[in-house]
């Protein structure tokens, strides 16, 4: 067996075996839970505020952030790459505001198939390419233009899908006023940053279980560049301390919509707000 096999081979058993039955995990803590001040099944009016306010809770509370997933990822029949999923064990580091480190291991092989970082400025990429290791990089947000899906992965819609972006409301869809039984699309604009022109994001809340359901953000033209999809919105109580942990979606779904592709993430295991140095990335 290869040196480091074995502790990998470990991580892609609590991918698998760490996705324990949901009466497994409320035994333990886990409870379901609402991003909104309120009973998910309450009647009472839901406003554009108590959307943004919940929005804006949830950007606040990601300042860092530590887990391992299970994913698979799928693309578009341009790419030809067949169609049996990509499957990976996978540790994530990310720090705000956009660093980033995705490490994705073959099941049972204890080698790395694809890592992926940001430092905030510059993206990095290795990929295996005909039997090597190939190392792309590149300003974090250089357009991808390979046929090779892969090589077409880039941080910031990981980013933005695990950390939310911070912004201002601008309007609220959908017939008034809002209740316990329909949905909402929040639209909130962001600012432009250094290496980001200014662009909008659509959240769609689910007031049937007070959380959001979809994010879709777009481009400074308005074109729609990933949409993720959440489900399986969770906190959990630290049975040694007792402490209860924020509400997370613990399975996310990442759509790239303008290069065809789509990554499923199932997360096993997370810590919030660890310290993680500047250097690791």
């Amino acid at each position: 067996m290869k040196h480091g096999a074995f502790p990998l081979i470990l991580l892609w058993s609590t991918c698998l075996f760490g996705q324990a039955s949901s009466a497994a995990g409320n035994s333990s803590g886990v409870r379901p839970c609402s991003l909104l001040n309120r009973s998910p099944n309450a009647t009472q009016a839901i406003d554009a505020a108590d959307l943004f306010q919940a929005y804006s809770t949830q950007v606040r509370l990601v300042r860092s952030l530590h887990m391992i997933a299970s994913m698979k990822g799928t693309a578009g029949i341009e790419y030809e790459t067949g169609s049996e999923p990509l499957a990976l064990a996978a540790i994530v580091d990310l720090m705000q505001p956009n660093l980033i480190r995705i490490t994705g291991v073959v099941p049972y092989q204890g080698s790395r198939a694809v890592e992926l970082t940001s430092d905030g400025h510059q993206f990095g990429l290795l990929i295996p390419e005909g039997g090597e290791k190939v190392f792309l990089t590149g300003p974090i947000d250089a357009p991808p233009q390979s046929k090779n899906a892969r090589e077409n992965l880039r941080p910031r819609p990981f980013i933005e899908a695990l950390r939310w972006a911070e912004g201002t409301p601008r309007a609220i869809t959908g017939p008034g006023p809002a209740n316990a039984s329909d949905t909402r699309t929040l639209t909130v604009d962001v600012a432009s940053t250094e290496n980001t022109p200014s662009r909008k994001v659509d959240v769609v809340f689910d007031l049937t279980k007070g959380v959001v359901s979809t994010l879709t953000a777009y481009d400074n033209t308005g074109a729609p560049i990933f949409e993720a999809r959440y489900g399986d919105w969770r906190t959990e109580t630290d049975t040694s301390s007792g402490d209860v942990a924020e509400c997370f979606a613990r399975h996310i779904v990442l759509v790239e919509l303008q290069q065809d592709y789509q990554v499923d993430i199932r997360i096993t295991d997370l810590n919030l707000n660890p310290p993680i140095p500047k250097s690791y990335f």
